[in-house]
């Protein structure tokens, strides 16, 4: 029995370098929580697995097939290659343009273009393709994310028992977002998710949002175990938060080449306590917010001039959307302005990197810097707030998160914050950086008590094993009838 990891990239990321190949390992949480888990044993034997995606980028037709056999030899990965007009107006379009903003309440940014939905077809179509060559009805296929929310339907056309499981990682929205999106798209995408056995979501919010807009759009009601049936199948919709792989970053953490390099960043600002902000370019991640809450605290506090600095790291991210390069100047001249304001030859209160960051620096911050203020208007979860607090081997650090981030649910002890009210991430801020208590170590320790335990690898085995029990179910009811 083989696992089919299926979602538009692959962990790994080609790169051509003058008609050489090569290869970097591919950034994202969702990335790096399943390669652990399919690194590891069950039973003492290795996952057998291949993953299905795109390599991020435009492969000419003669090198394809070398290129194929290279990433299936070394990595387990078998290509989906896509012109660069199927780039444009699959990812770049109806997944960027479309889904992503509305799905994170942001409609005012969605571009409802008939022709980008074509693309998406179209491409979901191309994977199917792909997936049902390479599969067999001994085959586990788990289909990731909202760029492949037709393909079930799609696979389970002709490979009606095999095991099909897909996984949201971003919101599910309410029925008021989901029906800015034409009607026969809104009836596609809950048919296309609704050909996988179980459907899983991060929060029970967003799986409510589901079944909500089963009721409204296809007048499918969930019965009281999560079960609905459709089309002559069974399928399970359930929550599943995700977690991370607890243990590699605190051993990381405390490894002493990692607490040479905390020493070594700490001394770097005097003691100075930081405040780490840490996200890729997005409107959704509420950076503007965040920054204006900062510049209004060291306008009421000026104690604290010289005795902090906010550590700002940005990933680039789709920066040949419009928006995002728009969002990236306001940042870059808010930075400017507050620096330019408060700022002195001997101290600079934000230190900005844009730049992606390797996992072993983004844990040097982690351990260094004394708060983290992750402040997203809408996520899907934010495994970053949970890298954060299991890297504290000693129990100290605060974290303030937002409400509307998936991983408030089981980081409760945190601050949690509105973000868009900017007294309570002034107040956030301010006692973050001044209380330090024995009940500040209590709930660390709690978090890292949930977070050891609802790791990436329960996270997939549950899953897994819940696909399994809803694919036998589903096969045992057709039987029957």
């Amino acid at each position: 029995m083989r696992l089919i990891i299926v979602s538009n990239r692959l962990p790994v990321t080609v790169v051509n370098q003058g008609g050489i190949f090569s290869f970097r390992r591919s950034v994202g949480g969702v990335t790096s929580g399943l390669s652990s888990y399919l690194k590891s044993k069950i039973e003492g034997k290795e996952i057998e697995y291949i993953w299905v995606g795109w390599p991020g980028i435009f492969v000419k037709d003669e090198l394809k097939e070398n290129l194929t056999e290279t990433l299936l030899k070394d990595y387990n990965c078998y290509p989906i290659y896509l012109s660069e007009v199927e780039i444009e107006g699959f990812y770049s379009g109806f997944c960027n343009k479309v889904i992503w903003p509305l799905f994170h309440d942001f409609p005012e940014k969605a571009v409802i273009d008939p022709s980008l939905w074509d693309y998406y077809v179209n491409v979901n179509q191309l994977f199917s393709n792909v997936v049902k060559t390479i599969s067999s009805e001994d085959d586990i296929i788990w289909v990731h994310d909202y760029h492949l929310m037709l393909l079930p339907k799609l696979l389970r056309q002709d490979l009606f028992n095999i095991q099909i499981g897909f996984f949201l990682h971003i919101p599910f929205p309410s029925i008021v977002m989901f029906s800015l999106l034409n009607i026969k798209w809104q009836m596609d995408l809950l048919k296309g998710i609704l050909g996988a056995d179980i459907v899983g979501f991060h929060t029970s919010d967003y799986t409510k949002n589901f079944e909500g807009c089963l009721r409204t759009v296809l007048n499918i009601e969930s019965k009281s175990n999560n079960t609905l049936c459709f089309e002559e199948r069974v399928s399970k919709i359930d929550c599943f938060p995700m977690g991370i792989d607890f243990k590699n970053f605190s051993e990381r953490a405390k490894g002493k080449y990692n607490i040479k390099k905390t020493r070594a960043l700490q001394n770097t600002f005097n003691g100075n306590k930081l405040i780490l902000s840490v996200d890729r370019l997005d409107y959704t991640k509420g950076i503007l917010n965040r920054l204006s809450a900062f510049e209004l605290f060291l306008e009421r506090y000026p104690a604290w001039y010289y005795k902090v600095n906010m550590l700002l790291v940005i990933a680039p991210s789709r920066i040949e959307v419009e928006s995002y390069s728009v969002l990236k100047s306001e940042i870059d001249s808010f930075v400017i302005n507050i620096n330019a304001k408060f700022g002195s030859k001997e101290w600079t209160p934000i230190i900005y990197h844009y730049k992606q960051f390797s996992s072993t620096d983004l844990i040097t911050l982690y351990t260094a810097c004394d708060v983290a203020i992750l402040t997203p208007l809408k996520d899907g979860m934010n495994l970053i707030a949970k890298e954060y607090i299991a890297c504290r081997n000693d129990y100290t650090g605060t974290l303030i998160l937002s409400e509307r981030a998936g991983a408030s649910k089981e980081l409760s002890e945190a601050i949690i914050v509105d973000p868009d009210q900017s007294e309570e991430l002034i107040n956030a801020l301010f006692e973050a950086l001044t209380s330090i208590s024995l009940e500040q170590i209590k709930k660390i320790k709690n978090m890292q008590y949930r977070l050891q335990r609802n790791d990436v690898f329960s996270w997939a085995n549950e899953f897994l094993l819940g696909l399994k029990e809803a694919n036998s179910m589903a096969n045992s009811l057709f039987k029957n009838v």
